[in-house]
């Protein structure tokens, strides 16, 4: 990637929406982890007891597709709404990177031939 193509990352109460201008090309990408790495994680992260830390990912998980379907008039899980779901937890952080990261050239690859083809 040069200077003009630098991917631009966008956190939504779904997807990360991951957009490059010089393409046009918009990666809707989720990154789902098992709930015990992520009430671990929230635990360490706000120095919570467990307890807590359940509480903690269960309310932020509520918000967040409470969010996601007012925005996006469709149900979180679903998905088909996703250029590429992700599971840190069995592929880390590392990997899930570089998965995106190539997704979206090829999606952006993918913007061009088509545009190329149109009449």
């Amino acid at each position: 990637m040069n200077a003009t193509s630098v991917p631009v990352v966008a956190p939504s109460a779904g997807p990360a929406r991951i957009a490059t201008a010089r393409s046009g090309a918009t990666l809707n990408v989720r990154v789902v982890a098992p709930p015990s790495e992520r009430v671990a994680y929230m635990g360490q992260w706000l120095r919570l007891p467990n307890e807590e830390a359940v509480a903690e990912v269960a309310n932020r998980d509520r918000v967040r597709a409470e969010l996601h379907r007012g925005l996006t008039e469709r149900e979180p899980g679903d998905p088909t709404q996703y250029d590429l779901v992700l599971n840190s937890g069995r592929l880390g952080e590392a990997a899930c990177t570089t998965l995106i990261v190539h997704a979206l050239k090829a999606k952006q690859l993918t913007n061009c031939i088509r545009t190329v083809e149109e009449p």
